[in-house]
């Protein structure tokens, strides 16, 4: 109602509003791009944490063994990705780390990268899951996102120090 009368007003919010609601995807992008810096932040949140790209097939390999055959019919998809109820410690390293097992701290990341992004302190759910199992082979173009290689961290981080990102 608040928005029909804004826009009857013709003012210029109205005009800018009416231009971005109009063919708009049904998307939020702020929150998007929240999860998406939540979800970075927590796949890097140590030295140990970050999964390389060479592990992502064997994480998709474990998936779908464990989830492909829920629809009856063996195909390499994951039908209805919601029921997989796959948990990476299958593939967690039993003596050391290999190409095609998991750290303790890369299964609490791919844990985490199926998981919805919740607010630290409180714990509620801010978004839902962004990836689901059957996804793993497409990681590596979110790794190519959020990868860029930024010159501060969480405690220098300022304005400016955007310029000098090299991405």
């Amino acid at each position: 109602m608040k928005l029909r009368s804004i826009l009857a007003r013709g003012s210029g919010v109205a005009s800018l509003t009416t231009r971005s609601l109009r063919g708009a995807a049904a998307i939020e992008y702020m929150q998007l791009h929240a999860a998406r810096t939540a979800l970075n932040v927590f796949v890097h949140r140590s030295a140990d944490s970050d999964i390389p790209p060479e592990k992502y097939p064997a994480i998709h390999r474990a998936a779908l063994n464990a989830c492909d055959a829920l629809d009856g019919v063996k195909d390499g998809l994951i039908e209805d990705p919601a029921r997989c109820r796959f948990d990476p410690h299958v593939l967690e390293c039993k003596s050391g780390e290999g190409p095609s097992c998991l750290t303790p701290a890369q299964v609490e990341t791919a844990r985490g990268m199926y998981a919805p992004i919740k607010e630290p302190s409180a714990g509620s759910v801010v978004s839902p899951a962004l990836l689901q199992p059957g996804s793993e082979l497409g990681w590596a173009g979110l790794r190519a996102l959020n990868r860029c290689e930024m010159p501060w961290n969480r405690s220098s981080w300022n304005r400016s120090s955007i310029v000098a990102a090299s991405c």
